[in-house]
């Protein structure tokens, strides 16, 4: 099953048409109707929807993911400018191909640095 991604609304409308660009569904919190939501409602839209979460608020949503037990990913982004954020989503959405094809980030979770380093982990991290 392809990427269904969805943008938060800290990060540029603009990472929509990266998706895109690169095959998969994506929508934009705004454009969703879902601004100024709090965060427990969109992590229940994310699991609804089967969505991949996009976003530079990793602090508020890791928490809500951990509990979630299943969820469909997530992209996290530094919180940079809105040309970085376009390049460093590139970057991660052309990892997340080489991981699989079609990916399959379930409790996934890619994490871009600065850098455009991509470190990838599982979440609910599994037990050893």
């Amino acid at each position: 099953m392809p990427l269904r991604l969805l943008v938060d609304e800290c990060l540029s409308p603009v990472l929509v048409n990266v998706g895109h660009q690169h095959g998969f569904e994506a929508h934009h919190v705004v454009h969703m109707g879902w601004e100024a939501r709090k965060d427990p409602y969109l992590r229940a839209r994310l699991i609804e929807g089967d969505f991949t979460l996009v976003t530079n608020n990793w602090r508020d949503f890791r928490p809500m993911l951990e509990q979630s037990g299943l969820h469909a990913g997530a992209i996290i982004l530094p919180n940079v400018p809105r040309y970085e954020q376009i390049r460093l989503f590139d970057l991660a959405l052309r990892a997340a191909l080489t991981l699989s094809n079609p990916p399959d980030l379930v409790n996934t979770v890619l994490e871009v640095d600065v850098d455009g380093s991509v470190r990838v982990y599982d979440l609910p991290e599994e037990a050893s």
